[in-house]
């Protein structure tokens, strides 16, 4: 396989209180890119997703789990994420919900 091969972003997102139903949602991207730039997108739907298993309810917190950060871009990868996923927020009303972002 050569270098220049897209990769699949996926984010897995329970949709239930007792975190034991799942979405996937996937999305491609093209070769060497690092950063999940659909990540916005994708935090959305799973947003949606939770919301629309719930009863219209928001989730309050929300936990990711990043992994496949390379030392060197560590933090640019983490501060555009972080802002991609605040971005999901603000879009679905969660401006007060509780992120945390934790690297692998």
């Amino acid at each position: 396989i050569g270098q220049n091969v897209g990769t699949l972003a996926a984010l897995v997102s329970s949709t239930d209180k007792n975190c034991s139903k799942y979405s996937t949602f996937m999305e491609f991207q093209q070769a060497r890119q690092e950063v999940l730039s659909n990540l916005n997108t994708m935090m959305q739907s799973a947003i949606q997703k939770f919301k629309a298993s719930n009863k219209g309810t928001k989730p309050q917190s929300v936990i990711v789990f990043r992994d496949g950060v390379a030392a060197s871009q560590f933090e640019n990868i983490c501060d555009v994420e972080m802002e991609l996923i605040k971005e999901a927020f603000k879009n679905e009303g969660m401006e007060s919900s509780k992120l945390t972002y934790i690297v692998c």
